[in-house]
């Protein structure tokens, strides 16, 4: 008989876990591209967000205003994320060096 005490299915747990959308593309540095990371790109000194638009791509959007852009896996960088850092989500100005 196998002890599986102290093991439990995430299920049990939903509010532990976060499901993040794969964009199916990889940054400059091979690390993959999920909705909601938090994207350095060479045209901008503030962050990008990753989200998926209306018309169903996913895309880099400024924070504080509409401007969008496409993501760049030759360029782009990905240095965080909403969820570990969801500072990134509001609306307060946070710049990448």
């Amino acid at each position: 008989m196998h002890n599986i005490e102290g093991l439990f299915h995430e299920s049990l747990f939903p509010e532990r876990f976060i499901l993040m959308q794969y964009t199916g593309l990889k940054d400059k540095n091979g690390k993959e591209i999920y909705e909601g990371d938090i994207v350095k790109h060479s045209d901008y000194t503030e962050p990008l967000k990753v989200y998926f638009d209306d018309c169903a791509q996913f895309r880099l959007q400024l924070r504080n205003c509409g401007n969008n852009e496409p993501i760049n896996s030759f360029e782009d960088e990905v240095v965080d994320n909403i969820y570990e850092n969801p500072e990134y989500g509001s609306s307060s100005s946070k710049t990448i060096s």
